[in-house]
């Protein structure tokens, strides 16, 4: 059965993974949470996303068209406290789909995409090491 799991154990790591194409309901239980992940944490709290699409489906329009008026809604609670995104996509077409949304509706966080979940830790670390390092409370600072 489809879904989206998303992993807030980590303190400073957001991990969500896809397994399949969602109903819209689902969907919007999904962008929903996120909003909820990124309200609750405290404001020198900042965490790194890892976006894992390896086992996800292609959206659908539908859905695409909600994603962008998401990142449009709710770009200060997105930007507050994220320090970036990394995406573990391995197909060329997700890539191509991801890069088709993005076009349409940039990110307001620095943002890779990468083929393993090493690679994306990897990169969300030195992000969140960058936040670290800056001393500052504001991640415009760092982004």
């Amino acid at each position: 059965m489809p879904s989206i799991a998303i992993d807030t154990s980590r303190p400073s790591l957001v991990v969500i993974r896809f397994d399949g194409v969602v109903d819209d309901e689902a969907f919007d239980r999904y962008l929903k949470d996120i909003h909820e992940i990124g309200q609750r944490r405290g404001r020198a709290d900042f965490y790194a996303l890892i976006i894992d699409g390896r086992g996800g489906g292609r959206p659908t329009p539908a859905q695409r068209h909600r994603q962008t008026e998401f990142i449009k809604l709710h770009h200060e609670v997105l930007t507050a406290r994220c320090v970036g995104a990394a995406f573990v996509i391995t197909s060329a077409v997700a890539r191509g789909v991801l890069t088709a949304l993005l076009w349409v509706q940039p990110l307001p966080y620095e943002h890779v995409v990468v083929g393993s979940v090493d690679d994306a830790e990897n990169w969300c670390g030195h992000r969140l090491a960058a936040r670290a390092a800056s001393g500052t409370t504001d991640v415009a600072d760092v982004i």
